[in-house]
């Protein structure tokens, strides 16, 4: 149980990764999303990167870039930012 008591408030910092978003995608909104899957993003398992784009259905554009690719690859990250707008 991540809450305590009545509480809207986490007892412990890892109940926003442990428990499960029960979210209804109705669709409409699919073509504004976008995902950047970082391959080198050592924070993000590229794993758990690709169960975001299952679940999330949306435009995806992949990156050979870390957890912050305007710092390790920032040329590439203009090019996919300029595509995306």
């Amino acid at each position: 149980n991540c809450r305590l008591g009545n509480s809207s408030t986490p007892t412990s910092t890892r109940c926003p990764l442990t428990t499960p978003i029960h979210w209804k995608d109705s669709g409409k909104t699919r073509h504004k999303r976008t995902y950047l899957l970082c391959e080198e993003d050592r924070d993000v398992h590229p794993i758990t990167q690709q169960r975001v784009i299952e679940h999330y259905p949306c435009r995806t554009f992949t990156l050979q870039a870390g957890h912050f690719p305007f710092l390790s690859n920032p040329q590439s990250l203009l090019g996919i930012l300029t595509d995306v707008n």
